[in-house]
């Protein structure tokens, strides 16, 4: 089984009842995160399933080799993955390999993960063994020849780091001791809606429409079978952001008068906004949740 396919396999112990109290995971998440972390994006599980973007999270899964697993869990755990998490947030350092997963569970403990664990190792191989071992707040799952490394930062929320076998990856990730409210992404956090059904915050700098990009914000809301999207991003001048808001008004308006557009694309581009105020550039839009999976298919088609 890859490395991959365990971690899923091993983040995906829980109860077969999931409860809408998916900020558990960023509540423990950011009393864990250390100030060094540049990005932080939460998920509602619950809501993301019952939505519209379920095929979204089918389709990940696959691209993640990770569907095999699932269904592994399923019948060997007697656990049904859908309904296992309900929150997620994921955190990343100052490269893209590094960083850690915060997942809130239901009605799971370390021994219901040990379980698991050791089946999972049976199916496997007739000579695989399971093996727990404790460091400290850190569970050593040994499946195999494979190790996965979990902290458990609540009773209810594991943590696993982006490599699951670094287990200084992992300690590194869930030792802040509160220290993100104090740092840059900490302070862009507090002003996100870490309630929305995904959302996310960087203060990575990149380009974008060929300026600098300092940082950036938003989420994506559900709400009366509407997907309301919102987008904040900083740029280094007030006269880099107003170049980036022309230039993307511009190339809106260019696809509006093109006549190659399907009418679901052209009725979601004329509810985009983008507002500049000083360096801050805004970005918000909505879109019937029922005419995502359309919407999807045209700009596809296009």
């Amino acid at each position: 089984m890859p490395a991959r396919s365990l971690v899923v396999a091993t983040l995906l112990v829980a109860s077969t009842q999931a409860h809408a109290a998916h900020e558990r995971a960023w509540v423990a998440a950011q009393a864990n995160v250390p100030a060094s972390a540049t990005l932080v994006v939460g998920a509602n599980i619950d809501a993301v399933m019952a939505s519209s973007l379920a095929p979204f999270a089918g389709a990940l899964m696959s691209t993640l080799g990770a569907t095999q697993v699932l269904e592994r869990i399923k019948t060997t755990c007697k656990i049904d993955p859908a309904k296992a998490i309900d929150g997620l947030v994921v955190v990343e350092g100052a490269t893209a390999d590094a960083g850690a997963y915060y997942l809130s569970l239901d009605g799971v403990d370390e021994a219901a993960l040990a379980t698991c664990a050791n089946q999972l190792a049976k199916k496997t191989t007739a000579e695989a063994s399971s093996l727990v071992v404790k460091h400290g707040a850190i569970s050593e799952l040994v499946l195999g020849d494979k190790k996965l490394f979990v902290a458990w930062v609540a009773p209810d929320v594991i943590a696993i780091a982006a490599k699951p076998g670094d287990k200084a990856m992992l300690k590194t990730f869930t030792s802040g001791n509160g220290a993100l409210a104090k740092s840059p992404l900490g302070k862009l956090v507090a002003k996100t809606k870490t309630t929305s059904t995904l959302w996310a915050a960087s203060t990575k700098s990149r380009a974008v429409q060929g300026k600098k990009m300092l940082q950036g914000n938003g989420g994506l809301d559900l709400a009366n079978k509407t997907l309301a999207l919102t987008l904040a991003m900083t740029f280094s001048s007030a006269t880099e952001a107003k170049t980036v808001a022309k230039l993307a008004n511009d190339q809106i308006i260019a696809l509006l008068a093109s006549g190659r557009l399907d009418a679901i694309v052209m009725e979601m581009l004329n509810k985009v906004a983008i507002t500049t105020t000083g360096a801050d550039l805004a970005v918000s839009g909505s879109i019937p949740e029922d005419q995502l999976l359309p919407l999807v298919g045209a700009l596809t088609a296009n």
